[in-house]
Protein backbone atom coordinates (compact mmCIF):
# COMPACT_ATOMS: atom_id res chain seq x y z
CA UNK A 1 0.00 0.00 0.00
CA UNK A 2 1.04 3.94 -0.76
CA UNK A 3 1.41 6.22 1.83
CA UNK A 4 0.07 9.21 1.51
CA UNK A 5 2.72 11.81 1.38
CA UNK A 6 2.13 15.56 3.26
CA UNK A 7 -0.18 16.83 5.77
CA UNK A 8 -3.73 15.63 5.86
CA UNK A 9 -6.33 17.88 4.56
CA UNK A 10 -8.19 19.95 6.99
CA UNK A 11 -11.35 19.68 4.19
CA UNK A 12 -14.52 17.94 5.75
CA UNK A 13 -17.29 16.43 3.37
CA UNK A 14 -19.78 18.06 5.31
CA UNK A 15 -18.63 21.49 4.32
CA UNK A 16 -20.61 20.80 1.35
CA UNK A 17 -23.79 20.13 2.51
CA UNK A 18 -23.02 23.46 5.30
CA UNK A 19 -22.03 25.39 2.13
CA UNK A 20 -25.41 25.33 0.60
CA UNK A 21 -27.39 25.74 3.59
CA UNK A 22 -25.06 28.94 4.25
CA UNK A 23 -25.45 30.66 0.96
CA UNK A 24 -29.11 29.81 0.61
CA UNK A 25 -29.88 32.58 3.57
CA UNK A 26 -28.36 34.94 1.20
CA UNK A 27 -24.79 34.43 2.86
CA UNK A 28 -21.63 34.83 1.23
CA UNK A 29 -18.76 32.35 0.31
CA UNK A 30 -16.34 34.08 2.22
CA UNK A 31 -18.45 34.43 5.58
CA UNK A 32 -18.60 30.53 5.78
CA UNK A 33 -15.40 30.60 6.87
CA UNK A 34 -16.62 31.39 10.01
CA UNK A 35 -19.07 28.38 10.09
CA UNK A 36 -16.29 25.98 8.79
CA UNK A 37 -13.25 27.73 10.82
CA UNK A 38 -10.68 28.53 8.30
CA UNK A 39 -9.99 31.43 6.45
CA UNK A 40 -11.65 32.50 2.45
CA UNK A 41 -8.01 31.73 0.97
CA UNK A 42 -8.22 27.95 2.05
CA UNK A 43 -11.39 27.47 1.23
CA UNK A 44 -10.89 28.81 -2.38
CA UNK A 45 -8.07 25.60 -2.49
CA UNK A 46 -10.62 23.04 -1.75
CA UNK A 47 -12.52 25.15 -4.61
CA UNK A 48 -9.64 24.07 -6.79
CA UNK A 49 -8.58 20.45 -5.62
CA UNK A 50 -11.65 18.90 -4.54
CA UNK A 51 -14.57 18.34 -7.05
CA UNK A 52 -17.19 17.69 -5.17
CA UNK A 53 -16.98 21.03 -2.94
CA UNK A 54 -16.46 23.05 -6.04
CA UNK A 55 -19.70 21.72 -7.52
CA UNK A 56 -21.37 22.33 -3.82
CA UNK A 57 -20.23 25.59 -4.25
CA UNK A 58 -21.74 26.31 -7.81
CA UNK A 59 -24.99 24.89 -6.07
CA UNK A 60 -24.70 27.35 -2.99
CA UNK A 61 -24.29 30.33 -5.45
CA UNK A 62 -27.63 29.30 -7.61
CA UNK A 63 -29.29 29.18 -4.19
CA UNK A 64 -28.13 32.41 -2.79
CA UNK A 65 -28.78 33.95 -6.17
CA UNK A 66 -32.24 32.70 -5.84
CA UNK A 67 -32.56 34.00 -2.16
CA UNK A 68 -32.00 37.49 -3.31
CA UNK A 69 -33.88 37.32 -6.18
CA UNK A 70 -37.12 36.36 -4.27
CA UNK A 71 -36.59 39.23 -2.03
CA UNK A 72 -36.24 41.62 -4.99
CA UNK A 73 -39.78 40.21 -6.71
CA UNK A 74 -41.31 39.79 -3.10
CA UNK A 75 -40.39 43.72 -2.47
CA UNK A 76 -41.62 44.82 -5.88
CA UNK A 77 -44.63 43.24 -5.50
CA UNK A 78 -45.01 44.51 -2.04
CA UNK A 79 -45.34 40.73 -0.14
CA UNK A 80 -47.18 40.51 3.11
CA UNK A 81 -45.07 37.07 4.62
CA UNK A 82 -46.32 35.64 7.81
CA UNK A 83 -42.63 35.45 10.12
CA UNK A 84 -42.41 31.76 11.20
CA UNK A 85 -41.33 32.71 14.73
CA UNK A 86 -43.31 35.09 15.90
CA UNK A 87 -46.44 34.20 13.81
CA UNK A 88 -46.70 38.18 13.33
CA UNK A 89 -47.54 39.41 9.61
CA UNK A 90 -44.44 41.64 7.94
CA UNK A 91 -44.79 43.84 5.17
CA UNK A 92 -42.01 44.09 3.04
CA UNK A 93 -40.45 46.62 1.55
CA UNK A 94 -38.04 47.09 -1.14
CA UNK A 95 -34.54 49.48 -0.78
CA UNK A 96 -34.75 49.51 -4.31
CA UNK A 97 -30.90 50.80 -4.95
CA UNK A 98 -29.58 48.98 -2.16
CA UNK A 99 -30.87 45.40 -3.66
CA UNK A 100 -29.74 46.61 -7.32
CA UNK A 101 -26.08 47.49 -6.12
CA UNK A 102 -26.03 44.10 -3.76
CA UNK A 103 -27.01 41.83 -7.09
CA UNK A 104 -24.47 43.57 -9.46
CA UNK A 105 -21.50 42.71 -7.10
CA UNK A 106 -22.36 39.40 -5.88
CA UNK A 107 -23.59 37.93 -8.71
CA UNK A 108 -21.67 39.34 -11.93
CA UNK A 109 -21.23 35.44 -12.85
CA UNK A 110 -24.72 35.30 -13.52
CA UNK A 111 -24.67 38.27 -15.78
CA UNK A 112 -25.67 41.30 -13.04
CA UNK A 113 -23.85 43.93 -14.18
CA UNK A 114 -23.75 47.37 -15.58
CA UNK A 115 -20.14 46.61 -17.22
CA UNK A 116 -20.81 46.24 -21.35
CA UNK A 117 -18.38 44.42 -23.46
CA UNK A 118 -17.82 46.67 -26.22
CA UNK A 119 -15.50 45.78 -29.52
CA UNK A 120 -12.36 47.47 -30.69
CA UNK A 121 -12.56 47.80 -34.47
CA UNK A 122 -10.43 49.47 -37.22
CA UNK A 123 -10.54 52.89 -37.62
CA UNK A 124 -13.19 52.62 -40.70
CA UNK A 125 -14.72 49.44 -40.18
CA UNK A 126 -18.17 49.04 -38.76
CA UNK A 127 -18.97 46.49 -35.65
CA UNK A 128 -22.36 45.89 -37.68
CA UNK A 129 -22.84 45.21 -41.38
CA UNK A 130 -24.33 48.05 -43.29
CA UNK A 131 -27.48 47.59 -44.50
CA UNK A 132 -27.92 47.39 -48.70
CA UNK A 133 -29.99 50.89 -48.44
CA UNK A 134 -27.34 52.78 -46.47
CA UNK A 135 -25.23 55.21 -48.29
CA UNK A 136 -21.92 53.82 -49.02
CA UNK A 137 -20.23 57.34 -47.60
CA UNK A 138 -22.47 57.24 -44.75
CA UNK A 139 -20.12 56.31 -41.25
Amino acid sequence: MKRKVGRPTKFKHKFCKMVIEHMSKGKSFESFGKICGYPPSQMYKWVAAKKEFRDAVEMAFVECLDFWETKGINGIENKHIRDKLTGKTISITLNASHWAFNMKNRFRRFGWSDQFETLQTEKDELPYKRPESMPKDYK
